[in-house]
Parts: structure tokens; C-alpha cells; sequence
């Protein structure tokens, strides 16, 4: 039941003025995608580019130096696409309420799994199948989300961009 921590050392939070340029990039894609913008951009140190979103409900897109560094314009553009799908998709919103149950499950399922009189403990077995059943779950809707953003990717820039960037 630890909160989670917001704060990414790698994370840098940049003003709007500074990165104009993306700001309009940003927006130029939502309106062409009709996708939600984000409530704020940071630039990041190691990732290419995420998204999530605060406990507060503020949309945030990171966006890696790398990314801005390497990719072409058009790449860029369909990176931000795909980030943006995730909005679309609800998956932000459900990762940040179920991070929280995935971790308790997965600690519960590893202590049962340690002890070894667990095995005659029925409450045991149906929590452990609980935490089987969930995880599937929440993987298969992950899967499906990535698929939608994936489409929103390949629309927007192409299948060849978009796979070029995607690797």
C-alpha cells in the first residue's frame, strides 16, 4: 500500500517557452488525430518517449532526448501519435489505479508461493487463481490498447515510418 513515487530523477521539466517547437508539433498531431493533448510535455534522459497520468488526472507526455535528437520530424510526429493513442485508449488512467492492486497481488502470490503449508490454505488457491485471472487481464487490455496506439501511429505517418521509429 506504499504510494507510488511520482519523481523520475531522469525526468526534466522544461518551460513552455523553451520547447515551443514540440508544443506545436504536439498540438498539430492532436488536432489531425483528433487524440487528447497533453496537460504538460517533460523531456526525459533515457526513454524515447511515455505517457501517464498524475494522480491529479494532468495528462503528461515525455519525450527522450534521444528522440528529439535522432528521429526526422515526420518520425517525431508519429511517436507523439502513438503517445497520444495511450490517452485515447484510457490505458494511462487504468495503469495508475491498477499499478498499485498488481503490486499488492504480486506480493501476496510470492509470500504464498514461499511458504510451503500455503498449498493446504483453500484462501491461498483462490487468491493466487484471483491474481492469475487479473494479470491476464490487465495484460490482454495492455495488449489491445498498444494496438490501438500502434493505429494511430501508422495512420498518421505510415507503416514504414512508423515501423522505423518503433524499433
Amino acid at each position: 500500500f506504499d504510494p507510488i513515487r511520482n519523481e523520475d530523477p531522469m525526468e526534466i521539466r522544461v518551460s513552455k517557452p523553451w520547447i515551443r517547437g514540440l508544443w506545436e508539433l504536439v498540438r498539430r498531431v492532436a488536432e489531425k488525430r483528433g487524440l487528447p493533448r497533453p496537460d504538460e510535455i517533460r523531456l526525459h534522459a533515457q526513454t524515447v518517449a511515455h505517457v501517464f497520468e498524475e494522480d491529479d488526472g494532468r495528462k503528461v507526455l515525455v519525450v527522450g532526448g534521444l528522440a528529439l535528437a535522432s528521429f526526422s520530424r515526420k518520425g517525431l510526429a508519429g511517436v507523439i501519435a502513438h503517445e497520444l493513442g495511450h490517452f485515447h485508449a484510457g490505458d494511462t488512467h487504468l495503469l495508475r489505479i491498477s499499478a498499485k492492486w498488481l503490486r499488492l497481488m504480486g506480493t501476496l502470490d510470492w509470500r504464498f508461493a514461499m511458504d510451503r503449508l500455503s498449498i493446504f490454505n483453500l484462501f491461498a488457491w483462490v487468491l493466487r487463481g484471483y491474481n492469475y485471472l487479473f494479470r491476464a487481464a490487465w495484460f490482454a487490455n495492455s495488449r489491445a490498447a498498444e494496438f490501438d496506439a500502434d493505429e494511430h501511429e501508422i495512420e498518421h505517418v505510415g507503416p514504414e515510418q512508423s515501423a522505423s521509429t518503433s524499433i
